[in-house]
């Protein structure tokens, strides 16, 4: 079985401060230095960090969590990543990263499993609690696909800001 990427969405991820990603079967990134593609191949390192248990070693190596948030424009950072795990079935991974003093917090943590033929499966962590809730039947957001505006910087003239 293989599960493919469909969409990525980041907030508040060093340069990408909105960005909301249709993934396709090729998906390329271009653009002019400082616009954020590394950033993006960062988050994917990131998740799989996450995924392996290594989320602070990761953090860590970066500076903090301070380090990689949008300079001057957030608090947090908000990774969604949607994945299709076959015709009728797909995964959806929300990951809410706060400042918390000088450290971080997971604020939420989630796995929602969405499958045509059963009920919706919502594994969730709030605040290191796990939850898990079976809901009825319920369709997949339709997210339209459409142009990607391209990543624009935009920050205070600020040392850390300028990487």
């Amino acid at each position: 079985m293989i599960c493919k990427f469909k969409r990525i969405s980041i907030e508040g991820y060093r340069r990408l401060f909105s960005v909301n990603m249709e993934m396709r079967p090729l998906s390329v990134m271009i653009g002019a230095n400082g616009m954020g593609k590394t950033s993006m191949l960062e988050v994917f390192s990131l998740l799989a960090a996450s995924a392996d248990g290594k989320l602070k070693e990761t953090l860590s190596r970066s500076g903090g969590l301070q380090d990689v948030l949008t300079c001057g424009r957030t608090e947090h950072a908000i990774f969604h990543l949607t994945a299709e795990v076959s015709d009728n079935e797909q995964l959806e991974y929300v990951l809410t990263l706060k400042l918390r003093g000088i450290s971080y917090e997971i604020a939420s943590e989630s796995l929602i499993q969405r499958n045509k033929d059963r009920p919706l499966l919502n594994i969730s962590v709030p605040r290191g609690r796990i939850s898990s809730s079976v809901t009825p039947n319920q369709k997949s957001r339709n997210v339209s696909p459409g142009s990607i505006p391209p990543l624009k910087p935009h920050f205070p003239s600020h040392p850390k800001c300028t990487e």
